[in-house]
């Protein structure tokens, strides 16, 4: 078997933050690392140095990650190669991994567990004799809090565990961050008392398939939102709601108005009234009675 403190990775991702918070999590675990900024500098330092794994941000400047991946797949002795994307698009996976991405790690991501899965993948992938890892992609429902990464392993993730993800891996609109962050909580009225009272009556109805399929995590919080276009541009004032419940990358939300905009900026407090920050894609909006039961795909 190949003992860690011999393999090369090499961590892509346009965001200094990331490669270093990755990158610390892999030496924990004993995985020495290099660095590009984008996929140019990648595939010229992986040509170099014949590193054999690559993890890379799927969005980066000059040659992003699907392009790198696809450079990479084409080289005479190809890497493993493993996408970071906060966007959970099914078609852009199943494109990833039928061309040899051997996984694609849905944001945001907890990076010492990643690192352990990391240090199996390169263990598992030198015991079988091969260049990439065979792992299947993750699917953030059925990532568990070990690394495993298997729905099978049965494992739940918690509220302040998912929570503390978000945290750490906050939007990349550092505008957004900042100004929710420092956001004066009570200039906005709080949610009519009867969007309490209608949450009460639906935890006691059976869950849905889909929150059979995924564990997730009831809060309920009051959050701040702003509503956002496609461009992550304000359209409209902020208002606040009520979160429902939360995932690995998903989140749910009630308010009393379809909302504006494609996307929310939502911001809430833990339990330890530390403010979590999360940019959310909407994908569902299902109107119930006097409320709108709202979707979305956590993209930071």
């Amino acid at each position: 078997m190949i003992e860690s403190e011999t393999a090369s990775v090499l961590v892509v991702d346009d965001e200094w933050i990331i490669r270093d918070q990755l990158t610390r999590a892999l030496k924990t675990v004993g995985i020495r690392c290099d660095h590009a900024n984008n996929g140019d500098d990648a595939l010229f330092k992986f040509r170099n140095c014949d590193h054999q794994l690559v993890i890379a941000d799927l969005r980066m400047p000059h040659s992003n990650g699907h392009s790198l991946a696809v450079s990479l797949l084409a080289e005479p002795n190809p890497p493993a190669v493993v996408i970071l994307t906060g966007l959970r698009e099914p078609k852009l996976a199943r494109d990833l991994l039928a061309r040899g991405v051997r996984d694609v790690v849905f944001k945001p991501v907890n990076y010492s567990e990643l690192a352990q899965r990391l240090k199996h993948m390169l263990a598992t992938d030198h015991v079988n004799g091969e260049t990439g890892l065979s792992v299947v992609a993750n699917d953030p429902a059925a990532t568990s809090v070990d690394g495993a990464g298997t729905a099978s392993d049965g494992l739940v993730w918690t509220r302040e565990k998912l929570e503390a993800q978000l945290i750490q891996s906050p939007p990349r609109n550092l505008w957004l961050t900042m100004a929710l962050r420092w956001f004066d909580w009570h200039e906005i009225p709080d949610p009519p008392a009867e969007t309490n009272e209608f949450l009460e009556k639906q935890s006691s109805i059976a869950p849905s398939p889909e929150r059979r399929r995924e564990e997730r995590t009831t809060l309920p919080e009051r959050a701040v939102a702003i509503p956002l276009d496609n461009h992550f541009e304000p359209v409209g004032q902020p208002f606040k709601l009520l979160l429902r419940d939360l995932s690995f990358h998903g989140i749910r939300v009630l308010h009393t108005q379809r909302p504006e905009g494609s996307h929310l900026a939502l911001m809430w407090r833990t339990q330890k009234m530390e403010r979590v920050v999360a940019l959310v894609r909407i994908v569902r909006c299902k109107q119930e009675g006097a409320f709108f039961d709202i979707g979305g795909l956590i993209v930071q």
